[in-house]
């Protein structure tokens, strides 16, 4: 019977067999294979983080610039997600604008009251959440920012419901503000926002400004 020659017998020298050689190599070739592989998936993940990275910054930076150009004042308040953040939110808005006219005073209270109530009611956050109130008030107008960790659902006027009257929070924000909008953020939560435009004539000291948008 004759001997494999491909067979693991160690050559007279000590050295490794063809068969030996043969196995290392296709050994180490799984391996770089393998950390191809890998190395793939680090720079696909590597890839998406910085166009993520790059949409983040971008983002940061419009609203930088956007906020810069508004001007004015600008309050930041967290507030429990949960009964408490109407009156919360009433009350810190109300420290806020106390320097504007008591008919636009009563319009930011109501849209406050509006805008945490939705929060609370379809954030879907769990217990312990907060939410983030902005007020940011300028020569012109008046810009209020309700922020939670919600992220499902659509963000849309309702119908107002006849029983138990509900369904009109976002139907009075409509109705007060000059503007209004939602937008998903993009570190996560939803944004629900409202401006009203100021009386030229009331509000704010006004130093030389004119009567145009900052």
């Amino acid at each position: 019977m004759q001997a494999d020659p491909m067979a693991s017998t160690p050559s007279a020298n000590g050295a490794a067999s063809p068969s030996e050689l043969a196995m290392t190599c296709w050994r180490q070739a799984h391996e770089i294979h393998s950390l191809e592989d890998t190395i793939a998936v680090f720079r696909k993940g590597m890839s998406s983080l910085t166009v993520e990275n790059a949409a983040l910054r971008g983002e940061l930076a419009s609203a930088q610039a956007d906020r810069a150009s508004r001007g004015g004042q600008v309050t930041e308040v967290q507030l429990p997600l949960d009964a408490r953040a109407p009156a919360a939110g009433r009350a810190a808005v109300a420290r806020a604008l106390s320097h504007v006219s008591h008919a636009t005073l009563d319009h930011a209270l109501l849209m406050t009251s509006e805008l945490t109530t939705n929060s609370v009611r379809h954030s879907g956050a769990s217990d312990g959440a907060s939410l983030l109130l902005r007020i940011e008030c300028s020569h012109t107008r008046i810009r209020l920012e309700v922020q939670d960790p919600g992220h499902e659902g659509v963000i849309a006027v309702g119908l107002p419901h006849r029983v138990d009257h509900g369904g009109f929070g976002l139907h009075l924000v409509q109705l007060l503000s000059e503007r209004w909008g939602a937008e998903r953020v993009a570190a996560g939560g939803t944004r629900v926002w409202a401006e009203l435009t100021l009386a030229s004539s009331v509000e704010l000291p006004r130093s030389g400004a004119s009567g145009s948008e900052p």
